[in-house]
């Protein structure tokens, strides 16, 4: 919680600590100091609309663990921002590929960050991951076996493959 306002509520935050650095996210909750309950990270029941406080809190906290947890890469500072919903600063480096990632791995890396960055909800997160898996099998039948890297493509094989796979 942060310094009270005129009416004397302070905000609720939401704090990720990583490496000594901290991560914070509004909640919208506003209480008065009184009534947070800092052992037990939540309203008190002295404060009549603690039920409904508590269920966003928990709610909240539920939504960014399970962002957290479907995160099959390496959890960084900015992927701690974009999950956090915070807006790059002119300070905020995009982080190049260290390695050369096979095709479908930066497929869904590059899926997995849209997710992260609310680009798109689960439904269309899941349906576009089944899209890269079908895709993989394809290219797999396709190249007998071998998965291009990423360095590898180019926009005339690419074409190839997409004219090959039209339902035209």
């Amino acid at each position: 919680m942060k310094k009270p306002n005129k009416y004397g509520e302070a905000n609720v935050f939401i704090r990720i600590r990583k490496n000594g650095s901290y991560f914070t996210k509004s909640t919208d909750i506003w209480v008065k100091p009184e009534d947070w309950d800092d052992k037990e990270q939540k309203v008190k029941s002295t404060n009549p609309n603690s039920q409904v406080f508590n269920d966003k809190l928990s709610i909240l906290l539920s939504k960014l663990r399970l962002r957290f947890a479907s995160i099959d890469y390496p959890i960084t500072d900015a992927v701690i921002s974009q999950v956090l919903g915070k807006t790059p600063n002119k300070n905020f480096k995009v982080e190049k590929l260290k390695d050369d990632p096979e095709l479908i791995s930066y497929a869904h890396r590059v899926n997995d960050i849209h997710y992260a960055n609310r680009k798109y909800g689960y439904s269309s997160w899941y349906n576009k991951k089944k899209s890269i898996d079908a895709f993989e099998t394809y290219l797999i039948h396709y190249l007998k076996g071998k998965i291009p890297k990423l360095s590898q493509v180019k926009r005339i094989y690419i074409y190839k493959v997409t004219t090959l796979t039209s339902y035209a």
